[in-house]
């Protein structure tokens, strides 16, 4: 997987499927699905809101974090995606946090780019994936 990209779900609600490519739709529970269009290679949909307990500790206790499935399932996708995409797309709500930080995870384990100063990533999302991700890649 040479490219690991985030963007908004608008974004890639719009955008013209690329050839080879996977795409991790994060939607928050309250909200629809994205309305994606069909053509990707492989898509994984999971719903779960922009909980950072590390950088905003004490949020509302209303909201859904990322749960030990949902990392698991992201982490053998990504695995299982890696060996036939060259790309992964990870699209969230605006784009800026937890798709960033799934790609960020993703990135470091695939040898591809992420913007180094970059710093509006979910840490909490980001370090419930790292290792799970880097196992389940080394598994493939």
């Amino acid at each position: 997987m040479s490219r690991v990209l985030f963007v908004s779900q608008r974004q890639a609600e719009n955008m013209k499927v690329p050839k080879a490519t996977a795409l991790i739709s994060i939607t928050d529970p309250s909200r629809g699905q994205a309305r994606l269009r069909a053509g990707w290679h492989a898509v994984l949909r999971v719903a779960f809101d922009d909980v950072d307990a590390i950088t905003f500790p004490g949020q509302d206790g209303h909201l859904q974090e990322i749960t030990v499935d949902q990392v698991v399932e992201i982490a053998t996708f990504v695995a299982s995606a890696s060996l036939s995409c060259k790309r992964l797309i990870v699209h969230c709500r605006h784009g800026v946090s937890r798709s960033a930080a799934v790609a960020k995870a993703v990135a470091e384990v695939a040898g591809a780019r992420f913007p180094s100063e970059y710093d509006e990533y979910n840490r909490f999302v980001y370090l419930a994936l790292q290792n799970a991700v880097r196992m389940a890649w080394n598994e493939a």
